[in-house]
């Protein structure tokens, strides 16, 4: 096995972590439109291997809203 340290993000960057992980282990697509387009990959990772690097405060809120459609104020 070879871990690799990885960075990631949502879509607009509020989010964003570090983990890491062995690719050799696997992973799953995410089909949904927006991954799709974006090549999204997803995976599981032991709590040890997960660190939130910003957006904390909004997670338990975060709801994304397609372009053009309604916004939920």
């Amino acid at each position: 096995m070879t871990y690799q340290r990885f960075r990631g993000s949502c879509h607009c960057q509020a989010v964003r972590y570090e983990a890491v992980f062995d690719l050799d282990a696997g992973t799953n697509r995410c089909n949904c439109s927006l991954c799709s387009k974006a090549r999204a990959w997803f995976l599981f990772v032991k709590d040890d291997d997960f660190k939130l690097l910003a957006g904390e405060s909004i997670l338990s809120s975060y709801e994304w809203i397609p372009g053009g459609g309604p916004s939920r104020a």
